[in-house]
Parts: C-alpha cells; sequence; structure tokens
C-alpha cells in the first residue's frame, strides 16, 4: 500500500469539514425562519434553530424567545449559519 493512499485520521476529519462546510454554502443567500432561543455568545446576537434544527446567529434587540423571524443566511461556518433580519 502507498503512504499517499493511507487516509489519516487528520485527513479524515479535514475532508469531512470540507464536504460539510460546501453542503452548509449552499444556504447563502437563502431566508429561514428561525424560532429564536436567546442570547448567543457574542453580545448584540441572538441565537434559534431552523426547521432542520440548525443553529442560526444574527443580530437583533426587539425579539422575543419563542419568537418566529426571518433571518437571511449570509456566512457559514461548520457549525453555525449566520445571518441577518430578513
Amino acid at each position: 500500500m502507498d503512504k499517499k493512499d493511507v487516509e489519516t485520521p487528520a485527513r479524515a476529519v479535514a475532508d469531512h469539514a470540507f464536504v460539510h462546510t460546501g453542503f452548509r454554502s449552499t444556504k447563502l443567500g437563502q431566508v429561514f425562519e428561525v424560532m429564536l432561543e436567546g442570547p448567543a455568545k457574542k453580545r448584540g446576537q441572538l441565537m434559534g434553530r431552523n426547521d432542520g434544527n440548525k443553529i442560526v446567529v444574527f443580530s437583533d434587540n426587539v425579539a422575543q424567545p419563542g419568537e418566529l423571524v426571518n433571518v437571511r443566511i449570509n456566512e457559514v461556518t461548520p457549525n453555525t449559519l449566520i445571518g441577518e433580519l430578513a
């Protein structure tokens, strides 16, 4: 077996992250209905989940937990969709 054919755990994780992020990048520009859960880790941002149970972070200071808001996605990380109110 050739060394280049051996998949290391680090390479497997990197490949998975690339594919996963690629899949999520298809979400850019889309608008999702998000149920607000509460404050996000960063000040001034809120966190909620879309109907696919994905975490969505956005800025707003009026919405209350339990409210449904429309969020346009403008950034994607491996674990989070980041957007703004649509």
